[in-house]
């Protein structure tokens, strides 16, 4: 008996050469492998003879999913006095890919135009800060990331994230007395 999906048979066994057929799609992420068992049965008119075996179908994954961050954006607050290599997020944290394999694997990257005041690591898609900010300069930063897997072809996951920035008091208080 043939594994059955939505009512009909995912395989079916051509009777005349024994070639298994796939009738159905299937998809690694569902269900990895298949097992039914199949009888073959000789043409003997007055006594068929007939044995079974038990056959397992193994799925191949291909890579079929996108990776996927866990919100479309991110907002940050950064104030002008932020230290160099802060930590902005660590996207590595914040995307997920439904395949397996190289199909999973992935590595982060800034799209153009690149905001200089950021970088990205490849390999663990933290997001860190690459230069002095300023608030009178530029108030504001907008940075397109994206993941892409390892799979062939490869496939991305897109994310924004907003910065920012906040101003801080240069000027030392002066009290004057008349």
């Amino acid at each position: 008996m043939v594994p059955l999906l939505n009512g009909r048979p995912i395989f079916s066994i051509d009777p005349d050469s024994g070639w298994i057929v796939l009738e159905q799609s299937v998809d690694y992420e569902s269900q990895k492998s298949y097992t039914f068992n199949a009888t073959a049965t000789d043409r003997h008119r007055v006594r068929p003879q007939s044995t079974m075996t038990m056959i397992t179908v193994t799925v191949t994954d291909v890579n079929d999913n996108n990776p996927m961050f866990s919100s479309p954006s991110y907002s940050f607050d950064l104030s002008e006095n932020t230290t160099l290599g802060h930590l902005v997020i660590n996207l590595g944290n914040e995307v997920n890919d439904s395949d397996s394999g190289v199909n999973k694997a992935f590595t982060f990257h800034l799209y153009p135009p690149i905001d200089p005041a950021f970088r990205i690591e490849s390999a663990t898609g933290r997001l860190l800060l690459n230069q002095t900010l300023s608030r009178k300069t530029k108030p504001n930063h907008v940075v397109d990331v994206y993941a892409e897997d390892m799979g062939n072809p490869p496939l991305r996951g897109n994310a924004t994230v907003y910065i920012t920035v906040l101003e801080i008091n240069k000027f030392v208080p002066q009290i004057s007395i008349p």
